[in-house]
């Protein structure tokens, strides 16, 4: 996709909206190449890239470690959030898609859940197996939320995509006690989507303000922190906006019954329309090659040429191409008759023999069996420049076979994969003898610079088979 087809609509650069600041954003990542799939980005939530970097700096940070309930919207930059959410052994609480069916639905993976099983509860599509929905009276105090933006500022404003459901969201766990004033507010996003200062006229009280900004390469922690919603506004909720979330009806009736009051806005202007996402250009129309009049001269015989009228010699002659009949038994190449023969139908009560059935040979696949696994040790403090050969060598030298190995050097550890030995299977393998034997386990690793001794450390880990594990490289 080139930055023409990128820039497909604009709005005034003249008039200072929201608007203008999502579509500066939305045209700066797509001419920079600085997204993901799904692409183009417009009227979306940026798939910003390293978006796992800032996954990984946000788990550092000292609120997420404190966090127990975490909520997190569902778009796809956050995805590799949610993952760590589940892998960190915490509660990861999601938002209903344009709160249909309710507020918030809590993602409960099973206990003995893989790698793969938490990869697959982070999707959209896993709600339906592992999502419990979260009733309005049902008692949940969520630490953490971390949301996506299409821009920030440093002071802590936040410019979503324009349909106005992430700030509801807030405001629905707000009026219900889920969130409260000691709630944090963390947004991930790239480094081109944060500005120094935003426009303070453009945001109103039922914005949401953040508290942190990640992005892959740095944590802004927002000073002073500008005051949240603490429910709804119904003053800015129309008529329309009820009776499309259900569950914000059902709030209304019930604090009409207490005796509050809450009249709705008289006008329908809601935040801007989602803005529908722009597809690729269709390929340009092919144009017939120009026509040969001595070629379609060639193919006409005389009488053709005279006959046909003046006006029709430029058109081309249609083209028959007729199937080619199977041979039968009595014609000279031989083969099976065909079945629409007429010597085949006349012959039909003649003929001594049947056709014989086509016999259809089945494909057969074999897989190799996979070697059962006792247990498993994680090697850790693996560097950029480690290479499985590296390590290999190392544990040869001490003496330790495993298995397999399920290697993750990109994110710093390895598994070792151990069984009893098939020549001896009363021979058990226990776990303290082999990190009793990996204890101090040095790797030299040749690059560019020279070799480099490292000193990884060994821990006992979880069996994971290669089966399971579907998004590692088993080696």
């Amino acid at each position: 996709m080139t930055s023409n087809d990128v820039i497909s609509a604009t709005v005034n650069d003249n008039v200072v909206s929201k608007a203008a600041y999502r579509f500066k954003v939305w045209n700066l990542l797509e001419n920079k190449d600085l997204v993901n799939f799904p692409r183009p980005c417009k009227g979306r939530i940026p798939n910003f890239v390293d978006n796992m970097l800032a996954a990984a700096k946000l788990s550092t940070l000292e609120v997420f470690k404190k966090a127990e309930v975490v909520k997190v919207n569902m778009d796809k930059p956050q995805e590799m959030v949610r993952f760590t959410v589940l892998e960190e052994g915490k509660t990861l609480v999601i938002s209903m898609a344009r709160l249909s069916e309710g507020v918030l639905t809590k993602i409960i993976p099973p206990e003995d859940a893989t790698r793969s099983d938490l990869t697959f509860a982070c999707k959209s599509r896993a709600i339906s197996k592992y999502g419990k929905a979260v009733g309005l009276d049902e008692k949940i105090h969520v630490d953490l939320v971390v949301m996506g933006s299409v821009a920030v500022s440093k002071e802590g404003h936040r410019i979503g995509k324009g349909e106005g459901f992430s700030d509801l969201e807030f405001a629905l766990m707000a009026a219900t006690g889920t969130v409260d004033e000691n709630t944090v507010v963390v947004t991930t996003v790239h480094d081109e989507q944060v500005f120094d200062t935003l426009p303070h006229e453009l945001f109103q009280s039922f914005d949401v303000p953040v508290d942190y900004i990640v992005t892959p390469t740095q944590v802004i922690e927002v000073t002073p922190r500008l005051p949240k919603p603490q429910g709804i506004i119904w003053g800015a909720v129309s008529d329309r906006r009820l009776q499309l979330v259900p569950v914000l009806k059902t709030l209304r009736d019930k604090e009409i019954e207490s005796g509050k009051e809450c009249p709705l806005k008289d006008v329908d202007s809601e935040p801007e329309e989602r803005i529908k996402p722009y597809f690729r250009r269709p390929p340009p129309y092919r144009r017939r090659p120009p026509f040969n009049r001595q070629m379609d001269q060639r193919r006409r015989t005389d009488t053709e040429r005279s006959s046909s009228p003046p006006a029709q010699e430029h058109k081309r002659r249609t083209r028959f191409f007729h199937r080619q009949r199977k041979q039968g038994p009595n014609d000279a190449r031989g083969g099976r008759p065909d079945r629409k023969s007429r010597n085949y139908i006349e012959n039909k009560e003649n003929r001594p023999d049947q056709d014989r059935p086509v016999r259809r040979v089945q494909r057969r696949f074999y897989t190799k069996p996979r070697p059962p696994v006792d247990f498993s040790v994680k090697v850790g403090n693996i560097g950029s420049t480690m290479r499985v050969r590296d390590l290999k060598a190392a544990l040869q030298e001490k003496g330790v076979r495993p298995r397999d190995i399920t290697w993750k050097g990109a994110r710093g550890f390895a598994f070792l994969h151990f069984a009893k030995d098939a020549e001896q299977p009363e021979k058990p393998t226990a776990v303290d003898d082999v990190i009793a034997s990996l204890q101090g386990l040095k790797v030299k690793c040749q690059h560019e610079d020279g070799k480099e001794e490292t000193i990884l450390s060994v821990e006992p880990a979880k069996p994971i088979s290669r089966i399971e594990n579907a998004g590692v490289t088993s080696v």
